[in-house]
């Protein structure tokens, strides 16, 4: 109800209809009829008429009663009535305009055509009612008092056309207004109900209030002049135009229902109490619809400055849908708040809400249900500072990119409205089984704490720091912990996953970093120091690195392959760098790379490397300067073990190796790329492991830079089959250049030195100088081949003759080989050549061998010469020689030759030149040469002994005597040895030879004797006599030189009977053959 004032004209109106009624009265009264007669008064008559005026004024009075009823209830109550009526309810606030008053039975006051209106422009609402029911106190009315007790109203209207500047009017429609105001005792006023329709909404209203009267007599607050001038405030027009214009976006199926019950004091400000209910079956609007929402409000402010003040507010819907552009849904929604003041102090408060929403979706995520708590209240010590928290609980949420079984979120912040700062926060997360589409987890659990540091305790900031500045006020420190992370995408699996990260200005740290995979752990803890930039950290695992190689850059992954491990190795590390300058926006990482620090700790059991196996292996890794170093690389193998250093600077790739080792080659065998590398290793048998120490250095990728230098020691080891009781030697490898060095080689009694062997990379040649042996020759050349064994097999040495060696040899066919060797030893064999001691110097030109100064014992002489050997042809060997023996026993030397013993004597010298032979064609032989022999004997020889029968026939053993000498000269021609003037001079005769022998043996000679030609003193006087004759003793001889056939040129056969019986009876009979 509002205030209003009665028009003038309508008390005038009052005040003639009271003049009327007493003109009415004055017509009836008894003062206007002539007096009667007066009659003595007796008791009896004063009783009579005392008893009728009596009942004369009963019966007016009724009639007054009545007819006032009537007039009061057909026409209104009087202005005395009215006056104190409207009088009363305007001093309780209510300025009221009605056509009329009335009084009707068992209502009481009724006024009707009420009317209230804004004064003015008359722009504000309209307010007009259809009847007000005004309740009477009786008590007060039997003493003529008009205290009004209540007010009803009913078909109440209200229509308000707000408009606001530039833009369209609205209008706000109230109808169907009924309700009852109460005025109680003690200045307090109820209103049971109110109920009306509100721009279609169901509105009812209930409220008490206490010191009703103050709401009239309320003084306005005085302006505070020291105050400062704040924004004016909008006024009740704009915000009622704000409210219509949103209120006509909304859409209801069905009238929704309010219900608001308030319950104040007039005289306190912020004491009362109110309650509001809102119910819509479906509601529609431009951020969303929903069904059976219903929207409850409690506030309750006790009287007094120092109760509690509460307000909760409970917002309930179904099918909940957004329509911007957001595209949220929700089966349920429940949103409670809660609003809590202690007393009036300023940070006596405390607020609450929670939302609750089940089968929740999104264009990016749903969940089944989703639980968002939080509280706010200002610090106790610190009225300026608020300290709220935030909880938030999910369950079966699903997006695009991830999914989780069930979440929880919850966190604490402390800042400064009025600053505009945060102070401190702090936040945890537990999500159970979460999963994206780069892998999952069991579960995740997230801890954050955020402080801002007091003035004192910050550490200046300056501009070098560049983005740091902004962390510099805070501490921060945060925990993750991860369980049972599967990633299909980089094939990762984490048992656990666990660190804690701290900030406070100028450290950032990140400490007990635990993660558990792949069967063992990684530790680490880092930090940096953002001042000097440097970070720093430290750490040790023993996980399989093999399960995250795919994680790794490819050229890591392309070394960590060629690594193998039985036991994943353990490694601890500590790590320092110096980040760029925070201000540089194109950061040096080249300085970066230089000031990386490095000291770590390797160790495994039973690994490779390439193929090379270990047992257990470990090392120091240092990183300085640039530099890396391993310095104590240590592998142990079942035979021995090996100790290396090593070096490298990445940014000029320079290395350096230092090793030793007592292993067994075959070990670093697969770590050798060239097929011909790996074939010499599968030469060597060892029982011993060699001892090798040495250095390697260079530069990766620049193999002309590269050299090394080792020594070696080893001993009982088998080369291509040969056993070497010991070798020790050095080599080195600098500018493409070999150098072998202190040689020593042993095998039984045989050794090899060779102090100095070259080998040119660039020329592909190999020199030697002055090296020696005393080796077993065979044993060599079957080292070097079957093909060298096979050449030299035929030259045999039944001891290892020294030898001495220099020269060179290339290891392209194409090039010419230089080799000098000095030999010295014996006995040696080759073909019917048996020396039992020589000495000689080969020469060994590319094909070409050439010996020269063979020097040797020859059969109890002496054998000089030299030889000529041509191996141009691949299947054969071209030769030639020039020998020359002396003095050398002639059964030994046909004993060699035919390989039978013999009766033979004498001694022969001579020389044999073979001008072209090859070792394959036994017909190749060319040559010439000379033969003598002295003091012989050599009937033996069936092809010198044809004239023994018939000397013997002359005189008994006459045919058997000594050949003083014998000479001759010969040629070579493809293996047949041609001679016009062999010659031997014996007593008995002087026999003279002319033709040919082959090397199979075959003859074709003829032979002339000279009888009794060398006789002492009579010899020539003899052989005079004997001339006649003398070609009875010239004969022609075929066959072999084993079973030659004889028979004379110039007689018959048949005439030799008497001389050879037997024989020529042989010949005879025998048949010659074709």
């Amino acid at each position: 109800m509002e205030r209003g004032h009665p028009r003038p004209q309508q008390a005038g109106r009052g005040s003639c209809e009271l003049r009327t009624w007493a003109s009415a009265l004055h017509k009836f009264s008894p003062v206007s009829q002539p007096k009667p007669e007066r009659k003595p008064w007796t008791f009896w008559r004063v009783c009579r008429v005392g008893f009728r005026c009596v009942r004369i004024v009963a019966w007016l009075l009724v009639l007054t009663v009545l007819v006032a009823f009537i007039w009061f209830n057909q026409v209104g109550v009087p202005d005395f009535v009215k006056r104190p009526v409207l009088a009363e309810l305007r001093a309780r606030g209510f300025n009221l305009e009605f056509q009329r008053l009335r009084w009707q039975w068992f209502r009481g006051l009724v006024a009707e055509g009420i009317t209230v209106e804004k004064s003015g422009d008359g722009s504000g609402p309209h307010i007009s009612v259809g009847e007000a029911e005004v309740q009477l106190d009786l008590d007060a009315l039997r003493d003529f008092k008009f205290l009004v007790t209540g007010v009803a109203l009913r078909r109440g209207e209200l229509t308000w056309a707000v408009a606001a500047s530039n833009l369209p009017p609205h209008t706000l429609t109230v109808t169907n207004l009924a309700t009852a105001l109460h005025f109680r005792p003690g200045d307090v006023w109820e209103l049971p109900q109110l109920t009306a329709t509100v721009q279609g909404i169901q509105m009812k209203v209930s409220a008490v209030v206490t010191n009703a009267s103050a709401l009239t007599k309320r003084p306005a607050k005085p302006a505070d002049p020291t105050a400062p001038k704040s924004p004016p405030k909008p006024g009740a027009d704009v915000i009622l135009h704000q409210v219509l214009t949103e209120l006509a976006r909304v859409q209801f199926a069905s009238p929704p229902e309010i219900e608001l019950t308030l319950r104040a004091d007039a005289k306190l400000e912020h004491g009362g109490q109110a309650d509001l209910k809102v119910k819509a079956g479906e509601v529609r609007t431009p951020w969303g619809s929903g069904r059976n929402a219903s929207f409850t409000a409690k506030i309750s402010q006790p009287p007094g400055t120092n109760g509690t003040a509460s307000a909760d507010f409970r917002l309930e819907a179904d099918r909940l849908r957004t329509a911007t552009n957001l595209n949220v849904s929700a089966e349920r929604l429940l949103l409670t708040a809660r609003l809590n003041r202690q007393s009036a102090r300023t940070n006596d408060w405390d607020a609450a809400w929670e939302v609750t929403l089940r089968d929740g979706k999104s264009p990016w995520a749903e969940a089944a249900t989703l639980r968002l708590t939080g509280q706010t209240a200002p610090r106790p010590l610190a009225p300026d500072e608020l300290r709220a928290s935030l909880t938030l609980h999910t369950t079966k949420l699903k997006s695009e990119w991830a999914r989780l079984t069930e979440g929880r979120l919850s966190g604490h912040a402390t800042f400064a409205p009025a600053r505009k700062q945060l102070l401190a926060a702090d936040a945890e997360a537990q999500l159970t089984a979460p999963t994206t589409q780069w892998g999952e987890a069991k579960q995740l659990k997230l801890s954050a704490k955020v402080a801002r540091l007091a003035l004192s305790e910050r550490t200046n900031a300056p501009v070098h720091w560049g983005f740091w500045t902004n962390l510099a006020p805070w501490q921060i420190e945060t925990s993750i912990a991860l369980d049972g992370v599967k990633s299909e995408l980089k094939a990762l699996e984490l048992a656990q996953l666990r660190f804690t990260t701290h900030w406070r200005a100028p450290s950032l740290s990140i400490t007990n970093l635990h993660a558990a995979l792949y069967g063992g752990v990684l530790d680490t803890h880092a930090a940096l120091d953002v001042e000097t930039r440097r970070v720093a950290a430290t750490g040790a695992f023993d996980f399989d690195v093999y399960r995250i190689q795919h994680l790794l850059h490819t050229n890591t992954q392309r070394e960590l392959s060629r690594f193998e491990f039985a036991v994943p190795p353990k490694a601890k590390a500590s790590v320092a760098l110096v980040l760029p300058a925070w201000t540089n926006r194109a950061p040096d990482w080249k300085a970066t790379g230089e000031s990386v620090t490095l000291a770590a700790r390797a160790e495994t059991q039973a690994g490779g490397y390439r193929g090379a196996t270990f047992l257990e292996a470990h090392t120091d890794l240092t990183l300085t300067n640039g530099v890396l170093r391993l310095p104590n690389l240590w592998a142990r193998r079942p035979e021995g073990e090996a100790r290396l250093i090593y070096m490298v600077n990445p940014r000029t790739r320079q290395f350096h190796w230092q090793v030793r080792a007592n292993c067994f080659p075959a070990a670093i065998e697969s770590l050798l790329e060239r097929p011909e590398e790996k074939r010499i290793l599968t030469n060597f048998t060892f029982t011993v492991p060699p001892v090798v120490e040495g250095e390697i250095w260079g530069r990766w990728r620049a193999r002309e830079e590269n050299g090394f230098r080792a020594t070696v020691a080893v001993t009982n080891f088998v080369l291509r089959g040969e056993p070497v009781d010991e070798f020790r030697g050095a080599v080195s490898f600098t500018n493409n250049q070999y150098a072998i060095t202190n040689v020593y080689a042993r095998q039984g009694a045989g050794e090899i030195t060779a102090p100095d062997v070259r080998i040119d990379g660039v020329q592909q040649r190999l020199w030697v100088t002055n090296a020696h042996s005393t080796f077993d020759p065979y044993s060599f050349t079957r080292i070097i081949g079957p093909i060298t064994a096979r050449a030299v097999r035929d030259y045999q040495f039944s001891n290892a003759p020294t030898v001495r060696v220099h020269g060179s040899i290339p290891f392209r066919e194409s090039e010419t080989t230089d080799l000098h060797f000095d030999i010295a030893g014996g006995p040696f064999r080759w073909s019917f050549f048996h020396l039992p001691q020589l000495t000689t110097q080969l020469h060994w030109v590319t094909n070409r061998l050439v010996i020269t100064n063979l020097d040797g014992a020859f059969h109890g002489g002496r054998l000089a010469g030299g030889l000529n050997f041509d191996f141009t042809p691949k299947k054969s060997a071209d030769f030639g020689f020039n020998l020359a023996f002396t003095n050398a026993s002639l059964p030994g030397f046909i004993a060699d030759v035919s390989g039978k013993p013999n009766k033979l004597e004498g001694l022969v010298a001579g020389t044999v030149v073979v001008t072209n032979a090859n070792t394959t064609n036994w017909q190749s032989w060319q040559g010439f040469g000379d033969v003598r022999l002295a003091d012989g004997l050599l009937w033996d020889i069936p092809i010198f002994g044809l004239f023994s029968p018939v000397l013997n026939a002359i005189s008994k053993d006459l045919g058997s005597s000594r050949a003083k000498e014998a000479t001759g000269t010969f040629i070579l021609t493809n293996s047949v040895i041609y001679t016009q003037n062999l010659e031997i001079h014996s007593p008995p005769a002087r026999l003279h030879y002319d033709g040919t022998v082959d090397f199979v043996g075959n003859v074709n000679a003829n032979i002339e004797a000279e009888m009794f030609r060398d006789t002492f003193l009579v010899g020539p006087l003899l052989s005079f006599l004997t001339t006649p004759v003398t070609k009875v003793f010239e004969y022609r001889v075929t066959g072999s030189l084993a079973n030659p056939r004889s028979e004379p040129r110039h007689i018959p056969k048949f005439l030799l009977l008497p001389l050879r019986p037997f024989q020529t009876i042989r010949e005879f009979i025998t048949p010659e053959k074709p």
